[in-house]
C-alpha cells in the first residue's frame, strides 16, 4: 500500500513539473505562439469582413446566400449582430481547417524543434507541413467528424427520453455543458497524430497506430490537460 502511494505520489510530482516545463516554454521560446496568433489575426479578420457583410462593396458577395439562408432582415443593422455569431461558427470550422491544420503543423514542430534543440523555421515547417497535407486532412476530418457525431449522439439520446422523466429534466438542463464537453474530449482521440507525423516523420499507418499506443500511456495527463481546457473556454457557453 506505502509502495503504491509512493508511486503515485512519484507520478503527480513527475507530471507536475512537465507541466510546469511546458508552460516554460512560451517564455523561453515566445516564436512558438507565433502560428497561434496568426490564426487569431486571421479570425478577427474574419469577424471584421462578417460584420461589414451587409455593406457595399462586400454586400455584392455576402448578401444574397445571407438572405437565401438566414432572411433579408438580417442584412440590416443591428439585426446581423445576432447573425455574427452563427457564421462565425461556420467560418471557424473552414478556418480551422485551412489556415489552421498548416499552422497547427508548425507549432507542432516548433516543439520538435526545441526538443532537438534547434532553431525554430517557420517557413521551413510550413514546406514539410504542405508535404505532409493529405495525411494532416485525413486525421482533422476523422476528427472533425468524430467530434461532430458524438454531439449528435449525445442530442439523440438525450432527445429518445420520456420529457417527463427526471433523466430527461436533468440533462436537457445540462445539454449544452454535456455536448461541449463530449465535443472537446473526442477531439483528443487523434491528439498525438501530428506529433508522431512531424516530429518523428512517420508515415501515416504508423502515425496512427502509434498515437493511440502514446494516448493509452499518457491517458491521465492528457484527459486532464482536456479538461482543463475545456473549463478555461467554457466562458463562450
Amino acid at each position: 500500500m506505502t509502495t503504491n502511494k509512493t508511486l503515485s505520489s512519484y507520478r503527480m510530482i513527475n507530471f507536475i513539473r512537465k507541466f510546469k516545463k511546458s508552460f516554460s516554454l512560451i517564455f523561453e521560446n515566445p516564436k512558438i505562439i507565433l502560428p497561434f496568433l496568426i490564426l487569431a489575426i486571421i479570425d478577427g479578420f474574419a469577424l471584421y469582413i462578417i460584420f461589414l457583410a451587409p455593406q457595399y462593396p462586400l454586400a455584392k458577395i455576402f448578401a444574397p446566400p445571407i438572405k437565401k439562408f438566414f432572411g433579408e432582415k438580417f442584412l440590416h443593422f443591428p439585426y446581423i449582430f445576432f447573425l455574427m455569431p452563427k457564421l462565425m461558427q461556420y467560418c471557424a470550422i473552414v478556418l480551422n481547417f485551412f489556415p489552421g491544420i498548416i499552422l497547427s503543423a508548425i507549432h507542432v514542430q516548433f516543439v520538435g524543434n526545441i526538443v532537438r534543440k534547434e532553431k525554430l523555421l517557420f517557413w521551413e515547417n510550413m514546406l514539410y507541413s504542405f508535404k505532409r497535407i493529405a495525411a494532416l486532412i485525413i486525421f482533422w476530418t476523422l476528427t472533425f467528424l468524430i467530434t461532430k457525431y458524438s454531439i449528435l449522439a449525445v442530442i439523440k439520446t438525450i432527445a429518445i427520453l420520456s420529457p417527463a422523466s427526471v433523466v430527461f429534466q436533468t440533462l436537457n438542463n445540462y445539454v449544452g455543458w454535456i455536448t461541449y464537453f463530449a465535443g472537446f474530449l473526442t477531439q483528443m482521440l487523434f491528439i498525438y497524430s501530428s506529433c508522431v507525423l512531424l516530429i518523428n516523420k512517420k508515415g501515416f499507418i504508423d502515425s496512427f497506430v502509434l498515437n493511440f499506443k502514446y494516448l493509452l500511456k499518457l491517458i491521465i495527463p492528457t484527459l486532464f490537460i482536456f479538461i482543463l481546457s475545456a473549463l478555461a473556454f467554457s466562458g463562450i457557453l
